[in-house]
């Protein structure tokens, strides 16, 4: 496959409300129960997988109509099993908000980098932190991603697998 990157959408649900979103996003239901038709369902995943792995090694943007970090088994799944060289994660930081769950999203992603033999892996998180987004993921949320990767990295000095960068309107 000759492209430079493809673009995955993991869900169309997202957690935030924001009125100025232009994208096929969903509201997370108040019950809960989510309709499946919005979700790429496992063995889309495993068929998309095989399907980069014959040829694939550029980068997989997880982005989408909504927030691809609640379907974030499906993310690891990803870069843990195709033979792509990056992804990238565009998010709304939104999980950054619990910093003990946002540490544990960046711990297994650090891990998917180190089990990949012969084909090494970079993990970019785009957070999209403009003054829409920040009313339903306030800039804390976001500060607590870059503190715990600084963390992180200080733990772990050497080529970090993991980067970090911003949009802003």
């Amino acid at each position: 496959i000759d492209v430079d990157y493809l673009s995955l959408h993991v869900t169309q649900y997202c957690n935030l409300n924001c009125r100025h979103c232009g994208g096929d996003s969903i509201p997370l239901p108040i019950s809960g129960r989510l309709n499946k038709k919005y979700i790429l369902p496992g063995s889309g995943v495993n068929r998309i997988v095989s399907i980069l792995n014959t040829g694939y090694d550029g980068e997989i943007v997880i982005a989408g109509g909504g927030e691809p970090t609640l379907e974030f088994d499906k993310i690891l799944h990803i870069g843990k099993f195709s033979k792509c060289s990056s992804v990238l994660i565009v998010t709304n930081g939104a999980f950054g908000l619990n910093k003990l769950k946002a540490r544990e999203h960046i711990e297994k992603l650090l891990e998917i980098t180190k089990h990949r033999e012969g084909y090494p892996l970079k993990i970019r998180i785009c957070i999209s932190t403009d003054n829409f987004h920040q009313e339903g993921a306030p800039v804390q949320a976001v500060k607590n991603i870059i503190d715990i990767i600084m963390e992180l990295e200080k733990e772990s000095p050497g080529l970090f697998p993991v980067e970090v960068f911003l949009t802003t309107l």
